[in-house]
């Protein structure tokens, strides 16, 4: 997520130092709580969507199993991939 790239980029650059500014504290710090926060929401959301898959009949204990596994272990660039588009949503660059 460092390398930022489209019309949400500076909007987040900007809104993240404002933030920042506001409370006082290293830019770098707003940054990394958004970063973790961002990441434990897709996680909340991953396995939410796990549970129900399970319950609608989807996928069985076994499989979701599998997925979280892989969740877990899953390579950084689909970390990448992920988290750039779940913040290009929530920041309006697809709008």
């Amino acid at each position: 997520m460092e390398e930022e790239s489209g019309g949400g980029s500076q909007q987040r650059k900007e809104f993240i130092n404002d933030v920042a500014q506001k409370l006082g504290i290293p830019v770098e710090k707003v940054r990394a709580a958004f970063q973790e926060a961002g990441k434990e929401r897709i996680d909340r959301v991953v396995v939410g969507r796990i549970k129900e898959a399970i319950q609608s009949g989807v996928i069985n204990q076994a499989e979701a199993d599998q997925i979280r596994e892989w969740w877990r272990s899953r390579p950084d660039a689909v970390k990448k991939l992920w988290l750039e588009r779940m913040h290009g949503w929530r920041f309006g660059k697809h709008e």
